[in-house]
């Protein structure tokens, strides 16, 4: 059976062509062009009228194009008017409709509201990406469009927000009025906190999207309109967001860690430390959301000759696969991981740096510094509870009881000592019993066992080799 052609566009192919537009806007500095088009994609609420056309199936496809009869259209588009003050006013673009005589179109079926709900939850990573795209180019043509039409939008905060927020325990306004602000506060720089929960999904994003939700988040965070403000509620949820990803991330990571790949594991992990893990320029936004990978399925991307950039590539998942090839995509799936958290934590530590004001205005919240300062001075960067959960410490001594261990003989330059191997699942765990006080041993040497790797010399000897990071101190013997 012939497949019918489809009426509209799909959202992949819609999203790409309007990042083209907005890119050619932003080189060309075309007001006409990016106001009506930004107009349509920042309101929360359109014409009924414009909601119908958008609706509606595309017309058929002409070679005759009249410049009066696309530039009314373009405006159109836009709420009706040429003027830069009607198209670009808050929620005084629903006062400034009203005059004109139009109906508004509820909020759930505005485009902003769909674009938003596909940059947090959208299944196609795809349109995550372009998604973001879009709303950094509003960003970056900012100089051509409303300060209110950005502040609707979600793009930069409003002003009289933040001062409403941090009067809102001084003043007892009127019903209305608190109303009104609280509608604002909602809508304040809601784009980047929808940025930051999407990136909570990165388990199922390509790490180009995931370069392009961090890059978004930074400039939205750091935009001159958002750090003039200090601190102010948007910060705390954007920053909660965002070690909530971290926590994923780090737990995803700790699945291999403990997986079916040992010390291979390891050498993932060097690749991943040396490589670039910083977030990328601007610019690497508007190249991807221009990039053909854009319009191709995620998964059955490989990455090698013939196929995408390795950014690009999502690991399959396919349980038919030879050991070799499994092993293979193991490596890729843990790379992958293993990036992702890197990247997070350092879009973390980006905005931390990065915030204005005195410290207890900084980015990170008061609840939060303490454990901050806790995780800089670990070192570590994947913390496994269990490697502390019984307070083990060198030199100290606890009660031996009935803990399986193996008698066994250590050779150090003081000679051969004889020592309990306590079997323990997380530990390199050497302990030497008491003589005096029967059932107390006494912590000689640990080591958590990820730094420890074992070589057998011969079948009476095993020979222990550690990898201690940068800094750590020797363990004893």
């Amino acid at each position: 059976s012939r497949v019918q052609p489809s009426e509209h566009l799909s959202k992949n192919c819609a999203l790409f062509l309007l990042n083209q537009l907005f890119d050619y806007g932003c080189q060309s500095q075309s007001r006409p062009l990016l106001e009506p088009l930004a107009g349509a994609l920042l309101r929360r609420r359109l014409p009924l009228g414009l909601l119908g056309r958008l609706r509606a199936p595309a017309p058929p496809i002409t070679f005759s194009l009249e410049a009066d009869g696309l530039g009314s259209d373009a405006h159109g588009y836009a709420g009706g008017s040429s003027s830069s003050k009607s198209t670009a006013s808050p929620s005084p673009s629903e006062k400034a409709s009203r005059k004109r005589g139009e109906e508004l179109g509820p909020p759930d079926a505005s485009i902003h509201g769909e674009l938003l709900r596909l940059l947090s939850c959208s299944s196609d990573d795809s349109c995550v990406l372009l998604v973001a795209g879009l709303m950094r180019a509003c960003l970056s043509c900012s100089s051509l469009l409303s300060q209110e039409l950005l502040e609707e939008g979600g793009l930069v905060p409003s002003v009289s927000a933040a001062e409403s927020s941090h009067n809102s325990e001084q003043v007892d306004g009127e019903d209305g009025q608190q109303s009104e602000q609280g509608s604002a506060r909602e809508r304040e720089l809601e784009v980047l906190l929808k940025a930051a929960q999407a990136l909570k999904r990165h388990a199922s994003l390509r790490i180009v999207v995931i370069q392009g939700l961090c890059r978004l988040c930074l400039d939205l965070a750091l935009a001159p309109h958002a750090r003039s403000l200090g601190a102010c509620s948007w910060r705390t949820a954007t920053l909660s967001a965002i070690r909530a990803a971290i926590c994923s991330a780090a737990c995803q990571v700790r699945k291999y860690l403990h997986g079916p790949f040992g010390d291979s594991f390891l050498d993932v992990f060097a690749e991943e430390w040396e490589e670039d893990s910083s977030i990328p320029p601007s610019q690497m936004l508007r190249e991807a959301c221009s990039s053909k990978y854009c319009l191709v399925p995620a998964l059955g991307q490989a990455s090698g000759p013939g196929g995408p950039p390795p950014e690009w590539a999502l690991p399959a998942t396919n349980s038919a696969q030879t050991p070799e090839e499994f092993r293979q995509k193991g490596r890729q799936q843990a790379g992958k991981a293993i990036r992702s958290l890197l990247m997070l934590r350092h879009l973390h530590n980006e905005l931390c740096s990065e915030s204005p004001g005195s410290p207890e205005n900084r980015f990170v919240p008061p609840a939060t510094k303490a454990n901050s300062e806790a995780n800089s001075e670990d070192g570590s960067l994947l913390k496994i509870p269990e490697e502390v959960a019984d307070g083990y410490a060198e030199g100290k001594d606890f009660e031996l009881g009935r803990q399986d261990r193996i008698v066994c003989g250590v050779v150090s330059p003081e000679g051969r000592h004889t020592r309990y191997l306590v079997l323990h699942q997380f530990l390199l765990l050497l302990v030497q019993p008491d003589v005096v006080k029967p059932g107390l041993a006494s912590v000689k040497t640990l080591v958590a066992m990820r730094h420890v790797e074992a070589q057998i010399a011969d079948k009476y000897s095993l020979r222990i080799l550690v990898r201690l990071e940068n800094g750590a101190r020797c363990p004893g013997g």
